[in-house]
This record gives C-alpha cells, sequence and structure tokens, in this order.
C-alpha cells in the first residue's frame, strides 16, 4: 500500500511541477514587458487581449490589444514581423494570430477601441 502511494506522490509532483513551469513560461512576455509601450496599461491585467511581436531584428514589442499591435506594425514599416501572439480569451495564452480564430463585436467592452476584438 505505501508503494502505491509513493508512486502516486511522485505522479501528482510531476503533474504540478509541469504545470507550474507552463505558467511560468507563459508569463515571461509579462515579465519582459509589463505594460503596454504606447498606453501604459497593465498587459498582466489585460493578459486576454495582449499581443507579442518578434521582430526579424530579434525585437520584440508587448502589446495590451490589437489595437496598439498595429500602431507598432504601422511605425515600424522597416522591420519584419517572424511571429505575432495574441492572448486567448479564455486560457489568457499567447496563442498565434494568424490561426486563431477572432470575435468581433459582441456585447464585452472592447480593449482601446468601442468595437471588441477577441482571439
Amino acid at each position: 500500500m505505501s508503494r502505491k502511494l509513493w508512486i502516486i506522490s511522485i505522479i501528482c509532483g510531476l503533474i504540478f511541477s509541469s504545470a507550474v513551469l507552463a505558467l511560468a513560461e507563459a508569463d515571461k512576455d509579462i515579465q519582459a514587458h509589463p505594460s503596454c509601450k504606447y498606453c501604459g496599461m497593465n498587459r498582466q491585467m489585460f493578459a486576454h487581449s495582449r499581443m507579442l511581436i518578434e521582430y526579424d531584428d530579434g525585437t520584440t514589442l508587448g502589446a495590451c490589444s490589437l489595437h496598439c499591435a498595429a500602431m507598432d506594425l504601422a511605425l515600424n514599416l522597416d522591420k519584419s514581423p517572424v511571429s505575432i501572439k495574441v492572448g486567448d480569451y479564455v486560457s489568457k495564452e499567447l496563442i498565434d494570430a494568424e490561426s486563431a480564430a477572432w470575435v468581433i463585436g459582441g456585447d464585452k467592452p472592447g480593449v482601446m477601441s468601442k468595437r471588441a476584438k477577441w482571439a
């Protein structure tokens, strides 16, 4: 009986540690960019709408919303984005913006715009 408990506790420990590592990895972009460069909004508070742009020169931008990300893309026409990620509305994890399903409008208020845009 004690051997079964020992095995179960090891499995639970492994599951818990992998979940903690996944959360720490997911929040790296928020630690690197705690607030939006353009409006100063807290990206942790707006994790459901945050965006992360990685450019070909190695620089990154953490924005609070699609609006602020679009401003950065417009101001940096000389740079090419390598990756654009957006916060999933439900899980708040970063997902690929191009393959994400987007909801435009709805009854939830938008972030930095009247019309809501959620991934």
